[in-house]
């Protein structure tokens, strides 16, 4: 890869970070002159906490450990797709027990971040 492109792809993930950042006080900005402080806004903030700390999670162990592993397998173009698809489905039925057990029981995951 040539420095001229990896700089441009570092400059790029700077601005869409910092405009994530700006969005997001933004989003702060707006839920303080709407709700105040109380109990209605700090059951929004949860409710967009819990979400984003589980996401966080998944995202970072999946990348601590896919990338080196996706990396080390040998060059067939079929063992790359078959470890993604497989990756792919236990993270789909994580997923899919995760939203079930807490959409049947919310308490159970609000507990943990109260």
């Amino acid at each position: 890869m040539k420095q001229k492109s990896i700089l441009a792809s570092a400059a790029l993930v700077a601005i869409a970070t910092v405009l994530v950042r700006l969005f997001g006080f933004l989003r702060e900005l707006v839920l303080a002159a709407t709700y105040g402080a109380g109990t209605v806004s700090d059951a929004f903030v949860v409710a967009f906490t819990v979400p984003d700390i589980m996401l966080a999670l998944v995202a970072t162990s999946v990348a601590t450990a896919f990338i080196p592993t996706f990396t080390n397998i040998e060059n067939g173009e079929n063992k790359g797709f078959r470890f993604t698809s497989n990756v792919l489905t236990i993270l789909a039925i994580i997923g899919l027990i995760f939203s079930s057990v807490f959409t049947f029981v919310p308490s159970v995951l609000t507990s943990f971040f109260i």
